[in-house]
């Protein structure tokens, strides 16, 4: 049937209703296909799925480059329908260093690029002069304590960062290693020379550096070991050869605890664990809370070549025991309620970020985390002297021999941080500071740098 004046006869409509339908069979399965994440590679003549980059770092005017081009988006920036292939990703933002990463993109998987921070580049800044062999900072990064070596002594020097005061704690005779012990809970810390049996041990109030108590000058024998309690009053708790002893900082008193026949111990929180040996057995025990509800945690069959008195108790970390044995030199053991673990390492930390722990030699990293086995993380050439974290993303501070290089661990990617030898380091992760002793720009002393 035809209209008058009509200009599209029967068959141009019967053709365009052909026309449309086939278009809607052919443009629908291909709008699916592209919403699901498929791709047809032209050169090859293949139907390929795709794959997204997902970007969330700091800071947030970071900008992207995808093989060499500018990404055009904000962070968060999730780029779909990316061909499976490799490209090179950059991170850039004036003022810090570059990120850059092969990535690698698969069928219908997310590569996630999230959780970090780029670091500035760090312009030194000098404090003051001397050499300074040993730097320590609390942990909340108001109080720095270094060790300044002049004419043949060591003087401990508290520098007050929030007021920029320094207070001399303590002038030793002669060039001595210290160690520093915080408090957790208190603004006290402890001082000693740096290895067992300890010669002389002092507390400070680090709001009021007057306040400060020789505890050696309290004590007959020497002091084999100490650790701060967590409790309603600081307390340091201390060991000599015969008893435990808790130090009563307000007032000033010593408490005999209970007598030392343990071969080790150790503070977590408010609760000792302590290490003995079975003599019936030969199993070396540890015990949970010897003061409290005491409960046998593990045990383990000593070794016949090995003495009982070589196993040392380093720490203690949500129901995870660190051991040392003298006779391996390299070697750690980790200890839980179900599992035994020895992981290679010469030093070790635990992050105060995501529970992880990590050991180190001069020449590889192992890193374990509670409820998986230790893993090697990176084997290096080149002489590794310290690691740090720098942030709450477990960037790690990499210190060798006459440089400092950042490592963002979960991409194994690294970039120099500071392209000078340094002595003594440490950081404020929360403020982004790190505190050094060096010779730099041929001045001698004490640096910081704000990454």
């Amino acid at each position: 049937m035809e209209y008058p004046g009509s200009h599209i006869i029967r068959p141009i409509r019967r053709a365009l209703l052909i026309t449309f339908i086939a278009l809607f069979f052919i443009i629908c399965p291909i709008l699916i296909m592209y919403t699901t994440g498929y791709r047809y590679d032209w050169q090859n003549g293949l139907l390929k799925e795709t794959g997204v980059i997902s970007i969330d770092v700091l800071p947030a005017k970071t900008e992207a480059y995808l093989n060499g081009l500018a990404v055009k988006k904000n962070i968060p920036i999730r780029l779909k329908n990316l061909t499976p292939q490799k490209y090179n990703l950059k991170l850039s933002l004036s003022g810090y260093y570059d990120w850059e990463k092969e990535v690698e993109v698969k069928n219908r998987q997310t590569v996630y690029i999230k959780e970090f921070s780029l670091l500035k580049k760090p312009e030194p800044k000098f404090l003051l002069a001397g050499t300074i062999g040993f730097i320590s900072i609390s942990d909340n990064g108001r109080w720095l304590i270094y060790a300044d070596e002049t004419k043949g002594k060591t003087n401990i020097w508290l520098d007050d960062l929030n007021n920029n005061s320094q207070t001399l704690i303590k002038t030793l005779p002669g060039i001595e290693n210290i160690k520093v012990v915080w408090g957790k809970r208190y603004n006290y810390v402890a001082i000693s020379n740096a290895q067992a049996p300890f010669r002389w041990l002092i507390t400070v109030n680090t709001e009021n550096p007057k306040q400060k108590w020789d505890i050696n000058y309290t004590v007959d024998s020497l002091i084999t070991k100490y650790a701060w309690q967590e409790n309603l009053e600081p307390q340091l708790f201390f060991s000599t050869e015969t008893n435990i002893n808790a130090a009563q900082i307000i007032p000033q008193k010593i408490i005999n605890v209970a007598p030392n026949k343990y071969l080790d111990w150790q503070m977590d929180g408010n609760k000792i664990w302590a290490l003995t040996w079975d003599t019936t057995t030969t199993q070396m025990i540890l015990t949970k809370d010897i003061f409290g509800f005491s409960t046998d945690f593990a045990r383990w069959q000593n070794d016949s070549n090995t003495r009982p008195s070589d196993w040392h108790l380093l720490s203690t970390y949500q129901d995870t025991l660190l051991l040392k044995n003298n006779k391996q030199t390299e070697k750690f053991f980790l200890v839980n309620k179900d599992n035994q673990y020895s992981v290679t390492g010469q030093n070790w930390l635990i992050s105060p970020y995501n529970d992880w722990w990590i050991f180190w030699t001069p020449w590889e990293i192992n890193t374990y985390s509670i409820g998986s086995a230790p893993i090697l993380l990176n084997r290096y050439s080149e002489k590794l002297e310290q690691i740090i974290p720098l942030d709450e993303f477990n960037t790690l501070g990499i210190f060798w021999t006459n440089r400092a290089t950042a490592l963002f661990p979960y991409y194994s990617v690294s970039h120099d941080l500071l392209n000078e030898a340094t002595i003594a380091r440490a950081v404020d992760s929360q403020n982004k500071i790190m505190y050094f002793s060096g010779k730099i720009l041929l001045k001698e002393g004490l640096w910081k740098i704000s990454y």
